[in-house]
């Protein structure tokens, strides 16, 4: 059982918000994902992920990867380049929680998730995991090498074990 967030990611590769990571050994984490979207690009056969903690669905223009739309084409290049076959990668989506009562254009967690889907759905990579939405923060934890994925999620504090990423 785990007990905190610091035992959770203990031994992983810890990516902050704005920021994306990648492995083929060890573990992914990720911390504190309210408005914000953690994108998971897996290739379940070569045992590559990568997790990308994103802020904003677009920078319109603006090359970074706290943008969903940068973040997940740079995250893609990365996997890929790692040796991850693009034609067999699949994803997960965490966070993109309603953390604060607003709504249009100011509820960033629905726009994230949404322009997610769709971007994904473009590229061809299906969604095989989602633990989105919602009014709670979460951190997660991603096994490259078996393809779970963890999540603790605030307000009340559970851990969930999603493995449904693993398989295809």
């Amino acid at each position: 059982m785990v007990d905190s967030i610091r035992d959770l990611v203990k031994g992983s590769l810890l990516v902050g918000m704005g920021e994306f990571g990648v492995s083929r050994d060890l573990p992914l984490s990720t911390l504190a994902l309210g408005s914000c979207l953690a994108v998971l690009l897996y290739d379940p056969f070569n045992r590559i992920g990568g997790l990308l903690h994103g802020m904003l669905p677009t920078g319109k223009g603006k090359a970074f990867p706290k943008y969903l739309d940068y973040g997940i084409d740079m995250l893609l290049s990365k996997v890929t380049e790692a040796g991850g076959d693009r034609g067999m990668l699949v994803s997960g989506l965490v966070g993109g929680g309603t953390i604060f009562n607003l709504g249009g254009e100011l509820a960033i967690g629905k726009r994230n998730i949404d322009f997610a889907k769709s971007y994904l759905k473009t590229l061809g990579i299906p969604i095989l995991i989602e633990e989105v939405d919602g009014r709670r923060g979460r951190s997660l934890v991603f096994d490259v090498r078996t393809g779970r994925v963890l999540v603790m999620v605030s307000q009340p504090s559970i851990v969930q074990g999603i493995e449904a990423i693993e398989k295809v």
